[in-house]
């Protein structure tokens, strides 16, 4: 999918070929500021913690708004704020272009639509939006409902394999980012922080073994309100990690 790097001022842009309309500056930070598409772009539906997703629509077009955090104990000072020395402080266009470059090679990920960088000073701060997968639900939201089917375990596992082996470390990889829809597609999201490199027998294991742990802590917080049985994991596991 063709997108074009424009740089206005302090900020740089990554911009899809997807995005209707207008690409001049202020039509981009309209899009991408959180109060003007609650304000305009209704009905807006807001999703997560602290740092919450906006899902919308904009000339029939529906999208997830997104700003960057940082995690850990340093977050609670900085809050949204990158080092310009950092090696990965542009987080939203290198997310673009994995996605991009992903989406290209036919994998199931929302297409990267508009991703934008800004400067201030020694900090950069990140902002992207990606396409809305519609009619899908993650896995947190179907265990709520009903257990996942052998099939489903197996399913999610085989698409874990073939991103493994297209060498893709989904450094975040938890039940809230793989998706179903209706026809048992399996898609994943959330590629911050991700990337492709040689992974090793341990790497992908240990990417499995974080996925278990989201199961289980899931489990733990909402007891017999999450219908996880952990021994239909090993299917998952088995076709995740096959050689």
């Amino acid at each position: 999918m063709n997108y074009t790097d424009k740089k206005i001022g302090l900020a740089q842009y990554y911009i899809s070929s997807l995005l209707p309309g207008s690409t001049d500056k202020q039509s981009l930070d309209n899009l991408l500021d959180f109060a003007h598409v609650e304000a305009n772009c209704g009905p807006v539906v807001r999703k997560g913690g602290r740092a919450y997703a906006l899902l919308f629509s904009y000339q029939e077009v529906p999208m997830v708004l997104r700003h960057y955090y940082r995690g850990g104990f340093i977050g609670k000072f900085i809050g949204d704020n990158f080092f310009v020395w950092e090696l990965c402080c542009r987080r939203s266009l290198y997310e673009f272009k994995l996605l991009n470059e992903l989406w290209s090679e036919g994998f199931p990920v929302p297409r990267p639509i508009l991703a934008r960088v800004r400067y201030y000073g020694a900090f950069v701060r990140n902002d992207i939006i990606v396409e809305q997968l519609l009619e899908t639900e993650n896995l947190a939201e179907i265990l709520a409902k009903r257990p996942l089917t052998q099939e489903e375990y197996d399913r999610i596992g085989l698409m874990i394999r073939r991103f493994f082996t297209a060498n893709v470390d989904h450094t975040d990889l938890n039940l809230r980012n793989i998706l179903l829809d209706k026809l048992g597609r399996v898609y994943f999201i959330d590629f911050d922080k991700c990337y492709r490199h040689d992974l090793s027998v341990e790497r992908k294991e240990a990417i499995v073994d974080r996925l278990e742990r989201s199961f289980v802590k899931e489990q733990s917080h909402h007891g017999a309100n999450c219908h996880f049985d952990q021994t239909n994991f090993e299917l998952l596991r088995i076709s995740a990690l096959a050689r």
